[in-house]
């Protein structure tokens, strides 16, 4: 008798924990004591909380920034669901709320936060707006060493479900992959999810088998290629505006032990991307991963590829002879370098670590990813980079191919077309001064390239539109079809509203 009364007690002392939470009198700063009540009420589990904001706005100053350090939003309430049923009943509540009320100015709207990596706005909400918090939902599932899968809670970092896959015997891994392994799987499946190996195995979006959404509406639903197939493509890329990932099951394959890192210097543009579109294309697949970058450093500029290739035993590396061979690289430029396959895949840690420990990591980051057609990433060099000012430009300039019918087109990842099939994404990683002065410099360099780019048939990554026209123009053809899913998934528009894609 005395363990059921410890058992009850215990459950009511938790329970009550969230609910004061959840009534506490800061949500009267946001919302009427109407709209307090009734999210007091809201029967949580218990490993959940309710978070609400002070009076200044300042109790969440973690979720009034994200990665981009560009803007500020002070969120009313914060929300860590500690189970998928938590995200349904609170968007159950927000819609019911929202129909009722004409005022736009007093709905409640909902965003997703990941591990807050966004540099715009897809994650911030003003003063009416609740951040769902996703980092507790970081369960791995269930693995399938049968049919090669793994169940993930969205919430996980792609860094702990590598470590988790490579203690298998025999190890197992993803095939897709980012630069940067502390991303959550919702975050990069609600973008795309590239690197060097989606020229190979596709982005991240072309590699999941199933997931569980939760809609605008407050539905939950399980969906894949074959069952909800129009939310399935709807939410791969969809930038959060169709529904809130919950789970996802991702292919897996046998890991390699090792990998060796190849990289070559070029001096002129056309002799680079034309050896990158040559091991892209390579029918023998020799490399796994195919990036390069644009050395600023340099003048003028220069170029280095770096092609990676998994192995287990050396003796299927091709040897640096037959490379110079192949290729127009710099002579003597062609460095090798081993490593395990997880210091490859998590190579860009230890930079992370040593900008935080040097307090860079949160400067601004005003980064710009575009898509641009094979056949005028030449022009657009040429155009618009080669004259770039380099103190401008302060971080790392990617420029690598990937190939078009690696990615679904009935995604929401809009991306150019190109008579070989083949696209370069080009990207600047760039760290700005907090100084007002340099941020905007560096946001009116990237509008300049990106506007060169769209002249050329190029498309922006990520989150680059900022107002319904340039998204419609972004979109193309497919903002029609993308148009309809929004009122299907989410027609009062509580997801992600900053963007502005559809509203």
């Amino acid at each position: 008798m005395f363990t059921y009364i410890f058992l009850f007690c215990w459950y009511f002392i938790s329970f009550q924990h969230v609910l004061s939470e959840s009534s506490d009198s800061d949500c009267l700063n946001s919302f009427s004591s109407l709209v307090c009540k009734k999210l007091a009420n809201i029967h949580f589990s218990r490993t959940s909380s309710l978070i609400f904001n002070n009076a200044s706005f300042t109790a969440l100053s973690n979720y009034s920034d994200n990665f981009g350090h560009l803007l500020k939003l002070a969120p009313a309430a914060v929300l860590k669901p500690g189970e998928a049923k938590d995200i349904v009943k609170l968007i159950h509540f927000v819609y019911n709320f929202n129909s009722k009320i004409k005022n736009r100015k007093t709905k409640i709207y909902l965003a997703c936060r990941g591990n807050g990596h966004s540099t715009n706005d897809q994650d911030l909400l003003n003063k009416t707006g609740i951040i769902l918090d996703m980092s507790e939902l970081s369960s791995i599932l269930h693995i399938n060493t049968n049919k090669l899968w793994i169940d993930v809670e969205a919430g996980i970092l792609w860094l702990k479900l590598l470590k988790k896959t490579l203690k298998l015997n025999p190890p197992l891994s993803p095939r897709s992959w980012t630069d940067l392994l502390t991303l959550s799987v919702g975050g990069t499946l609600s973008n795309v999810g590239v690197s060097g190996q989606a020229g190979r195995f596709g982005p991240q979006i072309s590699n999941v088998l199933e997931m569980d959404v939760v809609t605008g509406r407050g539905r939950f639903i399980t969906c894949s290629p074959k069952l909800n197939s129009k939310l399935f493509y709807a939410v791969l890329g969809g930038l959060g505006q169709f529904g809130i990932i919950v789970r996802a099951r991702i292919p897996l394959r046998t890991a390699p032990l090792k990998a060796r890192t190849y990289t070559a210097v070029y001096n002129n543009i056309q002799s680079f991307t034309s050896d990158q579109k040559m091991f892209l294309n390579d029918p023998k697949k020799l490399f796994d991963y195919v990036e390069g970058s644009i050395n600023v450093s340099s003048n003028p500029f220069t170029f280095t590829i770096e092609l990676v290739k998994y192995y287990n035993n050396s003796s299927t590396l091709p040897t640096d002879s037959y490379l110079a061979s192949i290729s127009h690289f710099k002579a003597g430029s062609l460095i090798g370098v081993d490593s395990t396959y997880f210091d490859f895949l998590n190579r860009l840690q230890a930079t992370v670590d040593y900008l935080i420990s040097i307090g860079t990591w949160n400067f601004p980051h005003p980064w710009l990813n575009l898509w641009l057609p094979a056949s005028n990433i030449t022009e657009f060099y040429n155009s618009a980079v080669s004259s770039s000012n380099a103190t401008l430009i302060n971080g790392p300039v990617l420029l690598y191919p990937i190939r078009t019918n690696l990615i679904n087109s009935q995604t929401s990842l809009a991306f150019p077309s190109d008579p070989s099939n083949v696209i370069f994404l080009f990207a600047i990683l760039r760290t700005a001064s907090p100084e007002p002065t340099a941020i905007s410099a560096a946001e009116v360099d990237n509008l300049r390239l990106k506007t060169a780019a769209i002249a050329l048939g190029g498309k922006g990554l990520f989150n680059v539109a900022y107002t319904k026209t340039e998204w419609i123009q972004q979109y193309g053809s497919k903002y029609a079809r993308l148009s309809k899913y929004k009122k299907m998934y989410d027609p009062l528009h509580i997801l992600s509203p900053n963007q502005h894609i559809f509203n």
